[in-house]
């Protein structure tokens, strides 16, 4: 099943291996697959780097969240210790309860592209209805947390990261850039 590919151990909070997600490196057609959904494993419900950051999300009572392992990797080896990756699935219900465990404030960290601001806009969805504070942090257009490591962006994901825009002004932004004038 994961022959060919880079592995991510998924742990859960207490440093228990529930399952693997995985990386193409040969050119499959599927990209990234995880281990299969069962009692133990899904991906639903789980979180990449909440085993390594669970402390300094709850001193910081504050968490980022990002759509991808290097995403969550990258920032992470420069120092952003409050930071966890959704494995491969939209932030679901389960994933909120379990962040309202550890922080008081969500920070949707996604990539600067169409496909991550649709991914914040169907994220708030479920995170409105919650209590806890919800912001979106907006990267340079083009870029993922991972690219802003990599293509030497760090002071910009710094800024990004140090001043998120709230919910209610981020969705007011995202109406008013598709009304035509």
């Amino acid at each position: 099943r994961f022959r060919g590919r880079l592995m991510f151990p998924i742990w859960d909070p207490q440093g228990r291996c529930l399952g693997f997600g995985a990386r193409d490196l040969v050119g499959s057609e599927v990209k990234y697959i995880n281990t299969p959904e069962s009692p133990v494993f899904s991906k639903g419900r789980q979180f990449y780097g909440l085993n390594i950051n669970r402390e300094k999300i709850e001193q910081a009572k504050t968490v980022f969240v990002v759509e991808g392992y290097f995403d969550m990797m990258l920032p992470y080896q420069h120092g952003f210790g409050n930071i966890v990756a959704t494995l491969g699935t939209a932030l679901t219900r389960h994933h909120i309860e379990v962040l309202k465990r550890y922080a008081e404030k969500v920070v949707l960290l996604y990539d600067a592209d169409a496909a991550g601001q649709k991914a914040s806009e169907r994220s708030l969805d479920l995170l409105l209805g919650e209590a806890i504070d919800i912001f979106v942090a907006r990267l340079p257009q083009g870029l993922d947390p991972a690219d802003c490591m990599v293509k030497g962006k760090e002071e910009e994901f710094r800024v990004a990261v140090a001043s998120p825009t709230e919910i209610f002004d981020f969705l007011v932004e995202s109406v008013a850039s598709r009304i035509d004038t």
